[in-house]
């Protein structure tokens, strides 16, 4: 009868053994994935900090052409009415 006992504790802890186990390397999986996914998300967000950046340089840019012509029509027609009243005059 100890024997049967004994069998019955060793295969209940074989099976908390095996279960801990199997636990343990599903854990290790999921963290592995998790940190797939985790490089996966740092790459994407490096990218678009990188297309955000060369966005903002190309709105400065356009925004300072734009100026620049705004600045040059402006001059021109103060140049325009200067020379009508100087005709009038």
């Amino acid at each position: 009868m100890a024997d049967t006992f004994t069998s019955q504790v060793h295969n209940v802890q074989a099976f908390f053994t095996k279960a801990v186990e199997e636990s343990v390397n599903r854990t290790n999986a999921v963290f592995t994935e998790f940190g797939k996914v985790d490089a996966k998300t740092s790459e994407q967000a490096g990218l678009m900090v990188d297309e955000a950046a060369k966005m903002t340089k190309e709105s400065i840019a356009y925004s300072s052409a734009l100026a620049s012509e705004w600045r040059r029509l402006s001059l021109e027609a103060v140049k325009r009415t200067a020379d009508l009243f100087a005709a009038k005059a």
